[in-house]
C-alpha cells in the first residue's frame, strides 16, 4: 500500500490558462484545492515566460521552427508523479492562413525529468530546456497567485504620515 503524502503548505500549480484578459489558475495548497479566475494584469516576466514556451511547443509537436512566430502559448497543465517529478503539457494556439482562425494545440503529456521507471518502460520525457521553461512559467504562476501583479501602487499608499502628524503641513505656514 502506498504511503499517503503528508500535506505541505507549498503551492502546487495544477493548471493555468491565459487569454490576454483573464488568468484561470488551479492549484493545491496543503489539503485544499483552489480554482480561481483572475482579471488583474500579470507581471511582464509572466508573459515573457509564457511566450518562451512557443519554441518548445514547436519542438514537442514537431512543427517547423519557422512557425514559432505563429504559435501563442496559452497555458500549462501539470500532474504530480511523486516527490521529485511531474508530468506537464503546454497548451497553445497557432494562427492559420485564412481569416482569424486558430488551431488549438496541446503538447504530449510528458515527464519533466527522466526517472528510472520511465527509462525501463521506454517512456519519453522533456529535454532539460523544455523542463526549465515549464518550471520557470510555473514559478511565475506562483508569484501571480501570491499577489505579485502589474497593478502598481497609488502614490497615496506609499506615503505614511509621521507619528503625531494627522495632517500634512501646508507650504509656507509654520
Amino acid at each position: 500500500m502506498a504511503k499517503a503524502k503528508p500535506p505541505t503548505e507549498e503551492i502546487i500549480v495544477k493548471s493555468c490558462r491565459y487569454n490576454g484578459r483573464s488568468i484561470r489558475c488551479e492549484w493545491e495548497k496543503g489539503t485544499d484545492f483552489y480554482a480561481v479566475t483572475f482579471h488583474d494584469n500579470p507581471l511582464p516576466s509572466f508573459e515573457k515566460a509564457l511566450k518562451a514556451l512557443a519554441v518548445h511547443v514547436c519542438s514537442l509537436c514537431e512543427l517547423p521552427a519557422k512557425d514559432v512566430d505563429k504559435v501563442e502559448p496559452t497555458g500549462i497543465t501539470v500532474r504530480e508523479l511523486g516527490d521529485d517529478n511531474a508530468q506537464a503539457l503546454i497548451v497553445a494556439k497557432k494562427k492559420i492562413r485564412k481569416g482569424k482562425r486558430v488551431f488549438n494545440i496541446a503538447t504530449p503529456l510528458l515527464a519533466m525529468y527522466p526517472s528510472q521507471d520511465a527509462e525501463k518502460k521506454g517512456s519519453d520525457c522533456m529535454d532539460e530546456d523544455e523542463a526549465k521553461a515549464v518550471a520557470k512559467f510555473s514559478a511565475e504562476i506562483k508569484k501571480y497567485i501570491l499577489g505579485e501583479r502589474a497593478q502598481g501602487k497609488l502614490a497615496l499608499e506609499e506615503e505614511k504620515p509621521a507619528k503625531g502628524d494627522d495632517e500634512p503641513a501646508l507650504p509656507g505656514l509654520t
